[in-house]
């Protein structure tokens, strides 16, 4: 039995072959424990150091990594953690980037609990010894200074180990009698398998029990390894040799070595070590878990043609072809599904593979960017590709690497440009080079860009990288549109008539592309970017967060769901919404009041609405000091011209509201009190979901604009509302008439419900919207799947939009013209029609009409926007009418940038 001893001593360590389903076992009964009564109260987190290509680079990640899942982990026990994290980082949502603040943080973290204890399992799992030791380390140091600390670390004997924690109590399992048992139970189990395959003697299934338990010598992974080489041989005479004395393997390493011999030296078999040497190259080096779908795409894709050839898939599992190298999450053991996710069947292996050079990892990683470069800038990629034809692509499974090329291209180039030098690498140099100017060509803003563009050598591009573009995935993403365009893609292949396809087509679809339902994340620096989310519900709100990631703090405040998209529009909205709400005295409690509070407040207003007692309402508005207090509510409004409360009191009108009481709130309009304080009695219905006061109060003059979103979320959850009539006067949808006046919110809201018709908002934003408020909605319409309203029709309406942004607002200053570009740019960047010359040569012409504001700087702005227009190719503009010469000339729409 397994027993956690909890003394003094603060710091544990479990040596040995843990891993996941033993490790579940142990921390399930440890929870459960350590929650009982005796040690009620004490919080308990644990993190598993399994390996990770995306923190390979520095030792500080590793533990950079620790420090936020144990962080989320006590966040989840102890919410009140959030405040002091918005502190101390800054408010900055972006990331933690100091790893003194998290570090900070995190000992804050725990020294407010009583009692707290820390699991790290898999210290063996770190990518080398500087990393290992930093881990150990700085927890070290924390034991020292928190006295509620207990920490139990959990891994296989190495130099670190021993040398760190050697004065520390410890539990060997590897030495456990009930643990070497458990390795010759394994051992007589597969000891059968081998002796039913071949036909063998008892004598022969004893000798194998024998030898394997010996040899494991408490190392359940190498008793694994040599069973599965046993069981793989191809002859009873052959298996008899392997057990033979200086050829059955004594260590892991010789073990090893055994299965190398079988993958990459077998003479009938030349191919699979070529086959076995580039999956396991894929495996090793790339950035994330693979799935065995994506392995066989990497067979699949001729990424510089544009092509992709279902015939070249693998027919063997990776299994079969790697052997003992690798293992999987399959349930099934058949390791052959598209959706296995391929791994290592141990960190040693990855040391031992790349010590025999079966893997070059600068030559894998430099493979790796010329694919992505290739892949991302072939012809089913290219900006303005026609429908249909990313949907032939799609059939053939082409897109089935979009996913890891789109969130992983970075990683691979830096890597590149860290280890080539043009000395000895003369050729991959020039590749990358060209290859690289290409893409971000492409994909980068210009004017982020514009320094690594002019770079003319291989030498100046890679410095260029690592000093112009970001290292972190999410700030990056702000250089480039590839995003943009990786999310229209999706949304393209989605709508896909799978039922119209072929029994083989589904198939190749299925078996390269993945499920045909997969909902992920939208940002390509979110784990989620390939997949995860459990419905399309949690993949708008998971995208929510991302777009508006600062939270109103009060629960039941649209604030709360939606969020705001900066730390100011919180803040503003606090002012706004709970200035009197932060006061505690100053607001009514959820519950009713109890009678003694009645009692001790029964001759005041408040106390009367705040229980619905209509009777004493009306009893006390005929009083003075009822008649008083209303004239004060009067007087506050009146007079606070910002929309604030002087005084934050408590409105009579808000709280009557807030509780849900219709006679009171009509009575007490009757007697003068405001409908409209800035919205806040609406709100405080809308935010309870009383629709019948919100009736009242809208039927009575109040504002409905600061709570227009709270209002539709609740309309739309009524049965009896039906929200796609059109209105007699205009003939436009209720989604319509809030693109037209740019709400934005309201908009988000109606989509999230899927209970509202959203065709022609695209049309009605541009058609008809105001240049002062279509740009946020816009941009959001052509980001979430409406680019596909677009028609040619489309180009006059982007042609009067364009007047208005580069003319009518010529006289403002150039901040507020960046802000409004981005516009512009997300229609750009969804090219999918062909445009007639004639409506070209109209847009062009509409430079000189709207030449009435004289700007120099505008005008060479212009210029080079239609320069950029003209030298772009990816939308073929036709001639309507024969030219002089008689040849026609294509002309295209522009690559997003930020000019």
């Amino acid at each position: 039995m397994l027993r956690l001893v909890l003394r003094n001593n603060r710091v544990y360590r479990l040596r040995g072959s843990i891993r996941d389903p033993l490790n579940r076992i142990f921390l399930r009964q440890g929870i459960l424990r350590l929650r009982g009564s005796r040690f009620g109260g004490a919080a308990v987190a644990f993190f598993y150091l399994r390996r990770s290509q995306e923190f390979s680079n520095a030792a500080q990640s590793r533990l950079d990594d620790i420090l936020r899942a144990l962080l989320s982990q006590l966040i989840d026990q102890d919410p009140d953690l959030t405040d002091k994290i918005t502190s101390k980082s800054g408010n900055n949502s972006l990331r933690l980037e100091d790893p003194g603040v998290m570090q900070d943080i995190v000992h804050q973290a725990v020294e407010r609990r009583t009692m707290l204890y820390l699991v790290l399992d898999g210290l063996d799992e770190c990518w080398n010894e500087e990393e290992e030791e930093s881990v150990i380390t700085w927890f070290l140091r924390l034991s020292q200074s928190v006295p509620g600390l207990r920490i139990m670390f959990a891994g296989q004997r190495d130099n670190v180990t021993d040398r760190l924690l050697s004065s520390q109590p410890s539990v060997s399992l590897d030495k456990s009698s009930e643990h070497c048992q458990d390795i010759e139970n394994y051992c007589r189990v597969q000891a059968a398998a081998i002796r039913i395959k071949f036909k063998a003697e008892q004598s022969m299934e004893r000798k194998i029990v024998e030898l394997v338990s010996k040899g494991a010598d408490g190392m359940f992974l190498f008793a694994r390894i040599v069973l599965q080489h046993l069981i793989r041989q191809k002859t009873r005479a052959a298996l008899y040799r392997a057990l033979e004395p200086g050829v059955f393997p004594k260590t892991l390493e010789e073990a090893y070595r055994k299965v190398d011999e079988r993958v990459f030296e077998d003479d009938e078999d030349e191919e699979r070590g070529a086959t076995a040497s580039r999956i396991l190259g894929y495996v090793i080096a790339c950035k994330r878990t693979l799935f065995w779908r994506e392995i066989q795409a990497f067979f699949c894709i001729d990424a510089s043609n544009g092509e992709a050839n279902y015939d070249e898939r693998l027919a063997d599992s990776y299994k079969k072809l790697c052997s003992s190298f690798l293992d999987s999450n399959s349930d099934t053991q058949k390791f052959d599904g598209p959706e296995d996710e391929v791994i290592l069947v141990h960190e040693t292996a990855r040391e031992f593979l790349i010590r025999r050079n079966r893997v070059n990892l600068h030559q894998q990683n430099y493979q790796l960017a010329v694919f992505c470069f290739q892949y991302l800038t072939s012809p089913p990629f290219t900006l303005g590709v026609t429908e249909d034809d990313i949907l032939s692509h799609a059939k053939q499974g082409y897109y089935a690497l979009q996913d890891y090329t789109v969130q992983y291209w970075f990683d691979h180039v830096l890597e590149c440009v860290t280890f080539l030098d043009p000395m000895s690498h003369w050729d991959k140099c020039q590749d990358i080079l060209q290859l690289a100017l290409a893409f971000l060509k492409s994909y980068g803003h210009r004017d982020k860009m514009q320094e690594v563009l002019q770079a003319e050598t291989y030498t100046q591009l890679a410095e260029a990288i690592k000093e112009n573009v970001p290292i972190h995935g999410q700030e990056r993403n702000s250089y480039f549109c590839i995003d943009i365009r990786t999310e229209s893609l999706r949304q393209k292949i989605a709508k896909m008539d799978f039922g119209a396809l072929t029994a083989e087509e589904q198939h190749i679809f299925v078996s390269l592309f993945g499920p045909r339902r997969s909902y992920k994340c939208s940002k390509p620096w979110c784990g989620f970017f390939k997949g995860g989310l459990e419905s399309e519900a949690s993949r708008e709100n998971h995208i929510i967060e991302h777009d508006f990631p600062y939270r109103c703090a009060y629960q039941g405040c649209f604030g709360f769901d939606f969020g705001f998209s900066t730390e100011d529009s919180l803040q503003n909205h606090n002012v706004k919404v709970h200035a009197l709400e932060d006061l505690a005295d100053s607001f009514p409690k959820l519950h009713m009041s109890s009678a003694s509070d009645a009692n001790a407040d029964d001759s005041s207003l408040h106390a009367a609405y705040r229980r619905g007692d209509i009777e004493r309402v009306k009893e006390l508005l005929e009083s003075d000091e009822g008649k008083k207090q209303l004239n004060i509510e009067q007087f506050n409004r009146k007079f606070n011209g910002t929309g604030h409360r002087p005084d934050f009191a408590a409105y009579p009108l808000e709280i009557a509201a807030f509780g849900g009481h219709k006679e009171v709130c009509d009575l007490l309009i009757a007697n003068g009190a405001s409908v409209d304080g800035h919205g806040f009695p609406l709100y405080c219905a809308a935010s309870r979901g009383h629709l019948e006061i919100c009736e009242l109060l809208i039927s009575r003059g109040a504002n409905v604009n600061p709570v227009k979103k709270k209002i539709v979320d609740l309309l739309l959850h009524q049965e009896s509302i039906k929200p796609n009539i059109k209105s007699f006067g205009s003939k436009r949808t209720a989604a319509q008439q809030a693109a037209l006046h740019g709400n934005l919110a309201t908009l988000r809201v109606m989509q999230a419900s899927g209970k509202v018709d959203m065709s022609g908002v695209l049309q009605a934003t541009c058609r008809e919207a105001s240049s002062y408020t279509y740009l946020g909605t816009l941009k959001y319409l052509l980001q979430n799947g409406y680019a596909h309203q677009a028609n040619e029709e489309f180009l006059s309406d982007v042609k009067r939009l364009a007047i208005e942004l580069w003319y009518v607002t010529a006289a403002r200053d150039k901040n507020t013209r960046t802000k409004r570009s981005p516009f512009l740019i997300s229609i750009m960047e969804y090219p999918k029609w062909r445009i007639r010359r004639s409506a070209w040569s109209d847009f062009l012409a509409s430079r000189q009409e709207a030449g009435r504001v004289k700007n120099t700087k505008l005008e060479e702005a212009v210029d080079r926007f239609v320069k950029r227009i003209e030298d772009n190719r990816s939308t073929a503009i036709i001639d309507d009418e024969p030219q002089e010469d008689g040849e026609s000339r294509a002309v295209s729409l522009p690559m997003a940038t930020e000019d």
